[in-house]
């Protein structure tokens, strides 16, 4: 995240005076001015600094390490070189900060100013010398982890190199944190690499490698994987279904596939590892893996029938909209109820068969499959509901009714509308009142409603 600032401070900084040869003294104004109490004139001085850009740095950074009896003069030294490598980063006054910081971390500060410089060189590095700075940096206990950290943050491709060199030289304490930034950045090319710590790498290293390898879109991830999971290594099976989530982030759907069918049966699965594997089938959506949705619709477990709705609601297209409907005028009644929620949510690939079942669910002999019926159609934005919810609106008070009312103020689409103004002269003048209040709730009349109808028919 970077400090916005606005445009007349940014186009001062840009058009500032050349970088000055020299650092500023300590007894710059501008700098003594961080510790006194007075606001306007630290937040002026802040500005200027930043100004000023690199000449500022060194002073700045001594200034942090040496102002433990003035916390005030630290924290402004903090904000002022945070505002600094935010404003500057991505610009042409960019290299010559992150230069003069690379230089101060390999100058003579105390430990904690050198793990701020390591975050700082976090937000403005771009070139291979401050990279290969905060990699050896990285290889110094006390800085292994801001440097981890940087490294991280840090886009081009050497920095991603440096992280998997890192997962050779640190201790066991950061190795771990390493490993999982490697997984962060996603990159394929990390996969081989990584390899031989999955296979022959302490317990906790060879879990972290497996979870790591499951984040990289790659053949070779796929590959270890298996065999982790032949040699029966913990986290393999749960690892293969998180790799299918990751060939599906980038719409790698045929590899993702090719994965599914070698995740293990569900009888050896752990709960939460079926609960992950089902929402992952909801969004492959190939007809074994919706098999294997709607067969977990009918689990004993309630935390698999759970997953499985939610899995109903990412399974695209229409076709599948009728197969959860037909689900759904199937299931029990709570079970019902629950896919009647998810119906609604699926408005988008919404159908007339699909449509037809949740209307006859507004019917049903339970109050809570009626309630959530009339909230599918709200959800859904079914014009073609409109009529029952009148009905329901018509009928004797009590929470059908108010949902029904509800759902006519509240459902989207101006078909909606316009099936509300068509049902004006076809209910009595009580229900007629509450139809006016929908429309006017809506933002529309009766007369507009009809009037965008009839234009939308002669279309």
């Amino acid at each position: 995240m970077r400090i916005t600032t606005g445009s007349g401070l940014i186009g001062l900084l840009l058009a500032a005076s050349p970088v000055m040869a020299q650092s500023l003294p300590a007894d710059d104004g501008r700098i003594t001015a961080l510790g006194i109490d007075n606001p306007d004139a630290q937040t002026k001085s802040m500005h200027e600094l930043v100004a000023v850009g690199s000449p500022a740095v060194p002073t700045l950074l001594r200034l942090l390490g040496q102002t433990a009896d003035n916390p005030t003069a630290r924290k402004m030294a903090r904000e002022t070189l945070f505002r600094m490598v935010q404003v500057y980063a991505g610009t042409d006054r960019a290299p010559d900060v992150e230069r003069a910081l690379v230089r101060e971390l390999k100058a003579n500060h105390p430990v904690e100013t050198k793990r701020h410089i390591c975050a700082l060189l976090g937000f403005i590095a771009e070139e291979n010398t401050s990279v290969d700075a905060l990699y050896m940096a990285i290889n110094t206990p006390a800085l292994a982890e801001p440097a981890r950290q940087a490294l991280a943050r840090i886009p081009n491709r050497r920095a991603g190199q440096c992280l998997i060199g890192a997962v050779q030289i640190t201790n066991d304490e950061t190795r771990l944190g390493v490993i999982a930034a490697i997984a962060l950045r996603g990159d394929p090319a990390a996969a081989s690499y990584l390899a031989l710590g999955a296979i022959e790498g302490d317990p906790v290293t060879a879990r972290a490698v497996i979870e790591a390898l499951a984040m990289l879109p790659s053949p070779e991830s796929f590959d270890v994987l298996i065999k982790v999971l032949r040699a029966g290594k913990p986290g393999a099976a749960s690892a293969l279904i998180r790799l299918m989530e990751t060939l599906m982030d980038v719409e790698m759907f045929q590899a993702a596939e090719y994965v599914f069918k070698t995740v293990p049966e569900a009888s050896s699965l752990t709960i939460p590892e079926r609960c992950r594997l089902l929402h992952a089938c909801g969004r492959l959506a190939t007809k074994e893996a919706v098999g294997v949705v709607f067969a977990g619709l009918e689990d004993d477990n309630a935390r698999i029938r759970a997953a499985a709705v939610q899995a109903c609601e990412f399974l695209p297209g229409g076709e599948l909209t009728t197969s959860v409907a037909e689900q759904m005028t199937q299931a029990a009644t709570p079970l019902k109820a629950d896919l009647l929620e998810i119906l609604g949510r699926r408005g988008r690939w919404m159908n007339d068969a699909a449509a037809g079942k949740i209307i006859d669910a507004v019917g049903h002999a339970d109050g809570s499959v009626r309630l959530a019926a009339i909230r599918a159609i709200r959800d859904a934005g079914m014009a073609a509901g409109v009529p029952v919810l009148v009905r329901v609106l018509s009928g004797p008070a009590g929470p059908p009714r108010d949902a029904a009312e509800n759902a006519l103020n509240h459902m989207p689409g101006q078909a909606s509308t316009a099936a509300i103004a068509r049902m004006l002269d076809e209910v009595p003048p009580d229900v007629r009142v509450k139809l006016q209040a929908a429309l006017a709730r809506r933002g529309s009349s009766p007369g507009a409603a009809t009037t965008s109808k009839t234009s939308s028919d002669d279309h």
